[in-house]
């Protein structure tokens, strides 16, 4: 955004601005926020769009925001005289709080520009049922386990000893066991001897893709969402599921899922958040 402003300069082109998670701007002392102050009066009309502007406790949070909106006209010229309006501040540890209907008399301030939608109000959604499926170990997967957890090393079946160089690695490697396998990282030369990266996987247990088998079983006819974290899970739960289909990076398989027409659908938590 910086960059974006000292570009341009005082001839900035864009009369329409449209900020997503606006909450980044809520900080009235930082580099983004003065850069666009600095063009906001070249901006006839500026929207702001977050699921979360303030904290519950803080609405101090909001004042950057809506002064971007406003100018100070509602909330004050500046994060002084917001304070000293709305907040009770203790003089020696700077702790804030708002002051007896500050919250209320905030939200009728800024009232006239904001808009908010809440869930229940526009979703037919009924509440989830949560169904907490344990999956035991079983003796061998459970004994590897513990390997890991109290020395950072492990045994595979075929005498590869994998060891974890940190206690993140170790945290990792616990995981993948609870999956059904391990990687073992390996370091080769190329042709130029140059040192390349690589890994091994070893398999230890299918006891979760059993546990999907059930479930599958249990709702032969509902569409499921299934979340996996590695790659050898997602290979696994391929071959175990010929119709599982993997999410597109591009959502191109979201009107199709919506339909109910993808029996099972394989997302990355992180990508498919997207």
């Amino acid at each position: 955004i910086e960059f974006v402003v000292e570009a341009w300069g005082d001839d900035w082109p864009y009369d329409v601005i449209v900020y997503d998670e606006s909450s980044g701007l809520k900080n009235s002392k930082s580099s983004r926020w003065k850069a666009f102050n600095r063009i906001r009066p070249l901006v006839k009309r500026f929207i702001q769009m977050t699921a979360t502007p303030n904290s519950e406790s803080d609405y101090a949070d909001l004042y950057g925001q809506i002064t971007l909106l406003d100018g100070g006209e509602r909330l004050g010229r500046n994060i002084h005289a917001f304070e000293e309006k709305f907040m009770n501040i203790n003089r020696y540890t700077r702790a804030r709080e708002m002051k007896d209907g500050a919250v209320e008399r905030i939200n009728e301030l800024i009232s006239d520009i904001t808009l908010v939608m809440l869930q229940e109000d526009y979703g037919d959604i009924p509440d989830p049922t949560f169904n907490d499926i344990i999956v035991p170990l079983g003796e061998d997967a459970a004994s590897k386990y513990e390997q890991m957890a109290n020395g950072g090393v492990v045994t595979v079946d075929d005498g590869t000893v994998i060891m974890a160089d940190s206690v993140a690695t170790m945290l990792q490697k616990m995981m993948q066991i609870c999956s059904g396998f391990v990687y073992e990282g390996i370091e080769e030369l190329d042709e130029d001897g140059m040192p390349i990266s690589g890994r091994v996987v070893h398999d230890i247990h299918d006891h979760k893709i059993e546990a999907l088998r059930k479930l599958r079983k249990q709702y032969p006819n509902e569409p499921m969402l299934v979340s996996y974290t590695h790659k050898r899970t997602l290979s696994k739960i391929l071959d175990a599921f010929p119709d599982a289909v993997k999410m597109d990076t591009k959502g191109y398989l979201q009107k199709e899922w919506n339909e109910g027409k993808i029996p099972m659908l394989l997302m990355h938590p992180q990508s498919g958040a997207h």
